[in-house]
């Protein structure tokens, strides 16, 4: 079954600059060198950590099946990204993958790691299923989403088969 986690960390809006969208989705490096920039929230939550602009981590529930609705969360705010965590246990090592849809664009890491397959630079108009590789104990699951102008969202849920997996904040 799919699930989603029914509440996260979130920091954010953090500014970004203008996006070169003509060159997504095959180049998103040069789009905006922002968007490749490892800022530190890819890491995970870290409490009571400040980043630039003085923004620290705070606990939201998700507005509906997986939503993040960032216009309500951190405002509509244009060239902005903002991230969300939260901690998936697993009782051994196992992959899976996550359904990710965005507006305007993500980036899914799993303990710090940016997983190639779980970039959405809206090159499909849809969901990216990206993979996800769970070490048995605690993972850390960050989602950097990028808002070019306008609304901007994410709807996340994790596959979980076996239905062994706890998802926490």
């Amino acid at each position: 079954s799919d699930r989603p986690p029914e509440s996260w960390q979130l920091i954010g809006p953090c500014a970004m600059g203008p996006i070169d969208t003509g060159v997504l989705p095959e180049r998103p490096e040069s789009a905006k060198p922002k968007v490749a920039e490892v800022a530190g929230p890819e890491s995970g939550f870290s409490d009571g950590r400040t980043y630039e602009g003085h923004l620290q981590w705070r606990a939201v529930k998700t507005q509906g099946v997986g939503l993040i609705n960032a216009n309500a969360l951190v405002g509509t705010v244009d060239q902005a990204s903002c991230y969300v965590a939260c901690t998936v246990t697993s009782p051994d090592d196992q992959v899976t993958h996550a359904i990710v849809g965005a507006d305007n664009f993500s980036q899914t890491y799993v303990n710090g790691d940016l997983i190639a397959g779980a970039q959405d630079f809206g090159g499909n108009q849809g969901f990216v299923y990206p993979v996800l590789r769970l070490n048995k104990g605690a993972n850390t699951v960050v989602v950097k989403l990028i808002n070019n102008k306008a609304d901007w969202f994410l709807r996340f849920l994790i596959a979980d088969p076996r239905n062994n997996l706890v998802i926490t904040v």
